[in-house]
């Protein structure tokens, strides 16, 4: 039996030579349906173009649900690597191997590459057919082949993969194609488990009005300005800004930051939260093959707002108190503290997390490139705040998760409550003093 994982497609040089490494300790009994292996092959010549081109018919014109019984129903063909024996063979230029291969090739546009890889020190041409799909014409041979021992095919032969045969389709095979063709049905349906994941800090709803964050603003700036006034000896100080450029820099300071408030304001309650301890968007891949370009969309309410986990917080920077050495802004002290933010990387690097305010509400998009079969992956983290004003039930709230994959049809839609036991409630003031 092929010593080799299944349930994902090789496609780089590394795994496809561990692929060539399996074969070469396999037995001459594990070829399969969808590998086949020769020892090698004169790939310039016709009777080596055509040995391939018979493959990828076959492979081809398989039935959807066998070929995805291994590898998402892509095939292999290895030239050059058996089991025991790799003798390597000789590649040529890659468009040779393209156009001899291509015009023994009729009926629809097979997907199809090659890559040359090195295994023991030789060279083994693999040739990879994607996999077929419901709706696909039937593939059949473009050029009549004849061997100089007779043995060939004549144009528009259908071939049919079997157990390590590549052969002429029988009338059943024929049948069998002929209801693929009229199977409607591009990829089976989406089969996830979506969630979100909750701190344990809670959900936060700011409780500030307008007025409050007035008088918020208008307490800091007087507080600045008193230190100004605070000197004891105008003639000793390490300052080297004047009492009224000081001055001016605290009220543009003011003016900023009125105008950044909310923004601003809500940036605090992201020291709260770590890496570990944030909110993220979970799916569980619940099928028997990988998803491709998986969307997953979190649908906010009025009145709940995400942000990005790591503050922009130099937007607005707080001058330093007259004539101190303290920090450039409260948010830098209060950032401090908090872990340094570091992506997720459980989407094999390939994740990412987009935020949008849509009209009333907010929307938060993680995506990955590949979401292995019966695997649970995380976005990176965020953060949901809450305005009071905004919610009509301020203990609690629904959002909406919806999943999509560029390789399932349909959606998975999932409601996720908040509960009341995790919500606070908090100011401005209090958010600093957390």
């Amino acid at each position: 039996m092929l010593n080799f994982d299944l349930s994902i497609p090789p496609r780089s040089p590394g795994d496809l030579e561990a692929l060539a490494t399996a074969v070469f300790l396999a037995s001459p009994g594990d070829e399969t349906h969808f590998l086949e292996w020769k020892s090698t092959l004169d790939l310039t010549g016709a009777a080596g173009q055509y040995a391939i081109a018979r493959t990828i018919i076959g492979m081809f014109n398989r039935p959807v649900d066998l070929a995805r019984t291994a590898f998402e129903g892509v095939g292999y063909m290895l030239v050059g690597a058996e089991p025991g024996n790799v003798a390597g063979t000789i590649v040529p230029d890659s468009a040779v191997v393209t156009s001899g291969i291509s015009k023994y090739l009729a009926g629809p546009k097979i997907a199809w590459y090659h890559l040359s890889i090195t295994v023991q020190g030789r060279d083994v041409l693999v040739i990879i057919v994607e996999s077929p799909k419901g709706g696909d014409r039937i593939a059949s041979l473009g050029k009549t082949f004849q061997s100089e021992k007779g043995k060939g095919a004549d144009a528009g032969t259908i071939f049919v993969r079997t157990t390590g045969q590549t052969l002429p389709a029988t009338p059943a095979d024929i049948q069998s194609l002929e209801d693929r063709l009229l199977d409607s049905r591009r990829a089976p349906s989406l089969a996830v488990t979506c969630g979100l994941k909750l701190p344990k800090e809670g959900f936060f709803v700011l409780n500030d009005t307008n007025s409050d964050v007035d008088k918020w603003i208008d307490q800091r700036r007087d507080e600045l300005l008193a230190t100004e006034r605070a000197r004891t000896n105008p003639g000793l100080h390490r300052d080297t800004r004047t009492p009224s450029e000081f001055k001016a820099e605290v009220d543009t300071y003011a003016r900023e930051l009125r105008e950044h408030a909310p923004a601003w304001a809500r940036a605090i309650a992201y020291t709260i939260y770590n890496e570990d301890d944030a909110w993220a968007l979970t799916i569980h891949n619940t099928g028997d093959e990988a998803l491709r370009d998986v969307e997953l969309v979190l649908t906010l309410p009025p009145g709940v707002e995400a942000h990005a986990f790591k503050p922009d917080h130099e937007k607005v920077k707080e001058p330093k108190p007259y004539n101190t050495q303290m920090p450039r802004s409260i948010l830098d002290s209060v950032y401090a503290g908090a872990v340094p933010f570091v992506p997720d990387l459980n989407g094999l690097l390939h994740t990412s997390l987009d935020i949008q305010k849509e009209g009333a509400g907010w929307a938060v998009t993680a995506s990955w490139k590949l979401v292995q079969a019966h695997k649970t992956y995380s976005s990176e983290s965020f953060v949901l705040l809450g305005v009071q004003s905004g919610l009509s039930r301020p203990a609690s709230f629904s959002a909406t998760i919806t999943a999509r994959a560029s390789n399932r049809r349909g959606v998975s839609e999932a409601t996720v409550a908040i509960a009341t036991d995790v919500i606070r409630t908090a100011s401005i003031q209090q958010l600093i003093e957390l």
